[in-house]
Order: structure tokens, then C-alpha cells, then sequence
């Protein structure tokens, strides 16, 4: 859902909502709306406990601010070539962008493929 706002509806969005969600900048008007205590980190965690997985067996791929905690929880966090600079510094491993089939590259630096 894509929806507009003024600078200041964004302010009365984070104060109205600041108790029970987490707002995510990748801009100054783009933004995600998370409720509080969820991630990606989280989600991740929530399986591999499910799974009985190990933590140092977690990879993960990122390129924005929405993916820096994940970054940082699994063993290996990988940031794509074409990543904001943050989700770089979050990564253990930088692969090629997008475009350039970092995915792919980036499984196979690690022999995953």
C-alpha cells in the first residue's frame, strides 16, 4: 500500500504511533511501519529455534536500513554491491549488486553453491 504524507503528517505518525510501532527510514519521506518487537532478526531467530537451526548456520542478504539488525544477528550477513552504506557496514561480506548476480555470488564466496 503506498500512501502520501506531509512532513508534518510524518511527525504526527511518529507520535501518534511511536508506543506500538517502529518507523523505519530509508529517506526522509519513505519509510516502513513495523509493530514493536517484530524484525527480520526476530523472524529468523523465531525459526531457527522452531527448526532447532544454529545460529552460526544463518546467512542473510541485505541492502537497506530495514535489513541492518538482521545483518547484524546471523552469522553471516551479506550486504548486496548496490547497498546503502549502513547495510554495508552491518555485513560481514559485501557481494556484486543486484543487477550483476550478487545473490549468486555471494552463495557461492561462502560454497553454498
Amino acid at each position: 500500500m503506498t500512501a502520501y504524507f506531509t512532513r508534518g503528517d510524518i511527525e504526527t505518525v511518529k507520535r501518534d504511533l511511536k508506543d506500538h510501532f517502529d518507523l523505519i527510514f530509508h529517506t526522509t519521506e519513505v519509510f516502513e511501519i513495523v509493530p514493536k518487537g517484530y524484525s527480520k532478526a526476530k523472524g529468523i531467530q523465531w525459526i531457527c529455534e522452531y527448526l532447532n537451526i544454529s545460529k552460526e548456520d544463518t546467512y542473510a542478504f541485505g541492502d537497506s536500513v530495514n535489513d541492518l539488525e538482521m545483518l547484524s544477528y546471523v552469522s553471516h550477513g551479506i550486504a548486496m554491491g548496490n547497498a546503502t552504506d549502513p547495510a554495508k557496514e552491518a555485513a560481514d561480506y559485501v557481494t556484486a549488486d543486484i543487477w550483476n548476480d550478487g545473490i549468486m555470488q555471494g552463495l557461492k564466496h561462502f560454497s553454498l553453491i
